[in-house]
């Protein structure tokens, strides 16, 4: 596996827990998300009961722009009741698909942006980065989530993501699918061909870029 470290000088203790796993396709409206579904049951997926999400997502950076030069990410997400803080490596995707390390760390002292803020520049200086994080740029989004059984018993999950992107004097819309396979060391045996084929059958174009790549892109323009 590549290298996870995403701390300066980082032990064995910092590295990253967890790879995730996903494709992505870009999408223009919700009546797409339904003939993914279609084409995911046709191929033999079986679905279960859809729930809504609102994610608030803050992405984080050091003064000297550690996660941007390394286009890794530190973020901050709210659902509702609940704050969590994500490390994640670098990732691009490769006609969809994309494989990155990643370590979730729940925040249940957090109960505001100010006190989540905090606690995230805590763990991040006790990794050696700068303690004056900020936010750089902020994600909406009404997600729609889909839990799937695989063909062949794999798990994954589906979902809609309607997306707001906000960064300094501009707001970005975009619309995509993903399909994220549950937690692995590696990518799971015949999870990309069962992308591939979903692609084939649907008829959706997988997407070139992320919603934190397309931030990072406008930012970059705006510098």
């Amino acid at each position: 596996m590549r290298d996870c470290f995403v701390a300066h000088g980082a032990s064995r203790n910092d590295r990253l827990v967890g790879t995730e796993t996903e494709f992505k396709w870009s999408v223009s409206s919700y009546k797409d998300f339904r003939i993914f579904l279609g084409a995911a049951k046709n191929l033999g997926a079986v679905s279960r009961k859809p729930r809504k999400i609102l994610n608030q997502d803050y992405y984080l950076d050091t003064p000297q722009g550690d996660f941007f030069r390394r286009k890794s990410s530190a973020r901050l997400r709210n659902s509702g009741r609940s704050w969590e803080f994500t490390l994640k490596s670098a990732s691009k995707l490769k006609k969809g698909l994309a494989s990155r390390c990643e370590e979730n760390i729940k925040l249940p002292g957090a109960a505001s942006l100010s006190s989540a803020l905090s606690a995230a520049r805590g763990i991040l200086s006790r990794r050696g980065y700068h303690a004056g994080a900020s936010v750089i740029f902020r994600l909406k989004n009404h997600r729609t989530a889909v839990p799937l059984r695989l063909p062949g018993g794999g798990a994954a999950q589906a979902t809609f993501d309607d997306v707001a992107i906000f960064i300094p004097s501009r707001t970005v819309l975009m619309r995509e699918i993903e399909l994220e396979a549950a937690p692995a060391k590696k990518i799971p045996e015949g999870f990309e061909k069962f992308c591939r084929a979903l692609t084939e059958v649907s008829g959706l174009r997988p997407a070139k870029m992320s919603k934190v790549a397309t931030a990072r892109a406008a930012l970059k323009h705006l510098r």
